[in-house]
């Protein structure tokens, strides 16, 4: 089958990450596929290596920087001339099936819808404001998806007050994490300067006003009052046009005087290290994150889990089994409760038990013939 694949953004997070992924299968399973990206970047680099053709057109993705009159008369702009040319590539190609990234794409279905392609909508967000936009997504899924994958059971009851139902189908991310080399720990803390004896709580995710940073820097003042010989590393960058969310975590970290023992790195292009380097993995989340990969990158790196129960996080992290959850109405309560996860009382077993978790659920061979089915019978 030909294929033409759609995705807004060409960093190596989360859904870059499952988008790179599914290409990758689909091509070795013997579909031709196409990919069209935003832009240039890592998740293109790692395409085109796999022998995959990328296009790089500007896909009028939507973003919350963009909700304004000018923003929205962009927007027009870039999608009536990404759809000129995605029109060009499905005549040319001889397209099947679109397959369209993440609910910020949407030029995609508008092509699958005029050219009577088939399209699939792989969805990854739960929106709950706008309200304006959360409904017209909900229209659009509906009624420009042959049928719409989501990430996990929250985001399935999330859209399915909108969606019909036979259209949605929930098909759960599956990782393969390289493991960790020996040496990767004390390696990392020295790059990082983090002593290579001290208790090492981390956090790894795209920074956003929602993801929980900000929280987490609040946690770690806590923490570092109760337990002054604890560090703390924040990996990951900011979208393009949210650089302004690292200026303030900086500014956080002078004024309380936090950079001796919290270490933020930035985008890391080592996560087997950064995992292997830290003792127990934190994301605060404090909007309902869909389904954080990240959370599965430490379960399966056989890490305790310490997470707030907001979107596809329930479904991955056990209680007292895999790990814990807090929450960030109050902070300090949430330190102290953080604390136990490096004690024996609270679970020594916690990364064991991930681990194992993640092998039985969340595997890449199980994503891959889930999401194989689905494409299949469309």
């Amino acid at each position: 089958m030909n294929m033409l694949l759609l995705h807004g953004s060409s960093d190596l997070y989360g859904a870059s990450k499952i988008f790179l992924q599914t290409a990758v299968m689909l091509s070795r399973k013997g579909h031709a596929c196409h990919v069209i990206l935003s832009a240039e970047g890592p998740l293109s680099q790692k395409l085109q290596q796999e022998g995959i053709p990328v296009s790089i057109v500007n896909l009028a993705v939507i973003r919350k920087k963009y909700y304004s009159v000018s923003g929205l008369v962009n927007r027009f702009m870039k999608f009536r001339s990404a759809a000129k040319a995605i029109k060009q590539l499905v005549r040319e190609k001889n397209i099947s099936l679109i397959y369209s990234n993440t609910t910020a794409v949407w030029v995609g279905a508008w092509v699958a819808k005029r050219t009577g392609v088939k399209h699939l909508w792989h969805v990854h967000e739960i929106i709950e404001k706008p309200w304006l936009l959360k409904r017209f997504i909900g229209y659009l899924l509906n009624g420009w998806a042959n049928r719409s994958v989501v990430v996990s059971d929250a985001v399935l009851e999330h859209w399915k007050p909108m969606v019909r139902a036979t259209k949605l189908v929930r098909v759960y991310n599956g990782i393969s994490l390289e493991p960790a080399l020996d040496g990767d720990r004390e390696r990392f803390r020295i790059k990082h300067n983090i002593p290579l004896d001290a208790q090492v709580l981390g956090m790894a995710g795209r920074v956003h006003y929602w993801k929980g940073q900000m929280e987490f820097l609040e946690i770690a003042k806590h923490m570092h009052k109760m337990r002054p010989e604890m560090h703390f590393v924040i990996a990951g960058d900011p979208y393009p046009g949210y650089e302004y969310l690292v200026d303030k975590m900086q500014q956080y970290m002078r004024e309380n005087d936090m950079h001796p023992y919290v270490h933020y790195i930035g985008f890391c292009d080592e996560m087997p290290a950064f995992y292997a380097a830290i003792d127990v993995f934190m994301l605060p989340s404090t909007g309902p994150d869909p389904f954080p990969t990240v959370i599965l990158e430490a379960m399966h790196a056989a890490k305790p889990v310490i997470c707030t129960i907001t979107g596809g996080a329930k479904e991955m992290v056990e209680k007292n089994i895999t790990g814990t959850y807090i929450t960030t109405l109050f902070l300090e309560q949430a330190a102290t409760l953080s604390l136990g996860a490096f004690d024996e009382r609270i679970g020594p077993d916690y990364g064991k038990c991930g681990k194992e978790r993640v092998e039985e659920y969340f595997t890449r061979e199980a994503y891959e013939k889930n999401m194989l089915d689905v494409i299949e019978t469309i």
